[in-house]
């Protein structure tokens, strides 16, 4: 693993995954990518930065400062880190960024929506996990011992090439010396 993705929208479940994943980094000698999608404003471009422009919103500029405060926390630890801030006109996508960043792994928190809020809002952790070219760390709450990984499950349908995504899980369980279970997932399409 040389490369892992963050989705983060500065809530205690990111946040919790983006510690997992310095963790994670620390452990693999891997870089570490925040990336925090936010609603474009009417009157910019669809442009992803990572410095200062005059003139930026309130909500812009604190997630500007959040993701530096990430991305210093990644480098007290001696990590390399890059803060990602893109606008979104809708169409933008977690995993649009596996690709041209090189990602190996997408570490990312859960809310938990459930029942009726899912069906309604859907999960977009769900959405990555189901779309993701990459294995996906979903992380809910904070694991105590980041360092302490005991059992992995590889859950797949196995219809698709996963042979890649199957080597990562496999480097990461060598990493924590944690055992792997594999799980089959029978999706039975409606006529």
């Amino acid at each position: 693993m040389k490369n892992i993705l963050v989705p983060v929208d500065f809530s205690d479940c990111s946040l919790n995954a983006a510690e997992t994943a310095m963790s994670i980094a620390v452990r693999s000698k891997a870089d570490i990518h925040f990336l925090h999608i936010m609603p474009e404003p009417a009157v910019r471009m669809h442009v992803p930065h990572s410095t200062t422009i005059p003139g930026r919103s309130a909500q812009e500029g604190h997630a500007q400062n959040e993701l530096n405060i990430l991305v210093a926390r990644a480098s007290r630890i001696g990590l390399m880190a890059k803060p990602l801030l893109v606008y979104d006109k809708g169409n933008e996508r977690i995993e649009n960024y596996i690709t041209p960043l090189n990602i190996d792994l997408i570490v990312m928190g859960s809310h938990g929506a459930s029942g009726i809020r899912e069906l309604v809002i859907g999960s977009q952790t769900q959405r990555v996990v189901r779309h993701s070219s990459v294995p996906v760390l979903v992380i809910k709450n904070m694991i105590h011992d980041p360092y302490k990984i005991e059992r992995i499950v590889f859950a797949s349908t196995f219809q698709e090439d996963n042979v890649s995504a199957f080597d990562v899980v496999i480097t990461f369980a060598r990493l924590w010396k944690a055992s792997v279970h594999i799980l089959f997932i029978n999706f039975i399409d409606k006529l």
